[in-house]
């Protein structure tokens, strides 16, 4: 196996690990639009996304890399998050 296929084997992994815990969070936030629609909260809490965004920004910033990735990165969860609550919310 050449270098290269031993590192996308390596990424095939990471990505298999990712997909989990991506599908993990989702199930978390469907829960949590079930809460916000039954208690009236709304969709979405700026201040909650903000504390978010700064420990993937200062992890990003620690591990050497740019933090605006963690911000490329972060807006798609954030965003998947939502419209999985916002699914639940309507459906309500």
């Amino acid at each position: 196996m050449s270098a290269l296929e031993g590192l996308r084997r390596k990424i095939d992994d990471i990505d298999r690990d990712l997909l989990d815990a991506v599908i993990r969070r989702l199930k978390v936030a469907e829960e949590i639009g079930r809460v916000k629609a039954r208690e009236g909260l709304p969709l979405t809490d700026r201040e909650r996304e903000s504390e978010i965004r700064r420990r993937w920004r200062e992890r990003f910033k620690a591990e050497g890399l740019d933090p605006a990735l963690a911000d490329l990165i972060l807006d798609s969860l954030l965003e998947a998050s939502k419209r999985v609550q916002r699914g639940v919310i309507d459906d309500g």
